[in-house]
């Protein structure tokens, strides 16, 4: 959201992007996006934690960032992430560098969400997707996974 850092006047993204990638190249960490602590059992050296990740409607694993969908979505809302200053569309990355390089399509504002039982209403970011990674039927998942340590 920030171009430029204080005092350095330097690009946040140039500071950041490094930082994303080893992350994303890290054996021992797994990003979670879109993922949220539901749930905490256990004790130190031995926690169960439940984790609620919301339906992106786009799978990760398969979508390779093209931007092919985006191109086709006919919806242009505000951008919440530059403080509605542009527009995007309702399929989306938060950012250009975002991690995972993968889309997510926002169930409020997409023309398919109104009636999924409508295959001609919209749809056009199925048609444009080469990789066929997106599946409107996603549902959000909750997973249980055991955790030796946690920093609050």
């Amino acid at each position: 959201m920030l171009d430029k850092t204080f005092p350095t006047n330097d690009c946040s993204m140039c500071i950041l992007s490094p930082k994303l990638v080893d992350c994303g190249r890290h054996l021992n960490i797994k990003t979670m996006t879109n993922s949220e602590l539901v749930g905490l059992a256990g004790e130190p050296g031995h926690f169960k934690a439940t984790i609620r990740t919301k339906a992106r409607y786009v799978d990760p694993a398969k979508c390779t960032g093209c931007g092919s969908c985006a191109e086709a979505c006919p919806v242009k809302v505000d951008d919440e992430f530059n403080q509605g200053l542009g527009k995007r569309k309702a399929i989306y990355k938060l950012y250009a560098q975002a991690f995972p390089n993968a889309y997510a399509i926002d169930n409020s504002k997409c023309l398919k969400f109104k009636n999924l039982n409508n295959d001609k209403l919209c749809g056009k970011c199925i048609k444009a997707c080469q990789a066929g990674a997106i599946n409107h039927h996603m549902q959000d998942e909750e997973i249980e996974i055991e955790v030796g340590s946690l920093n609050p």
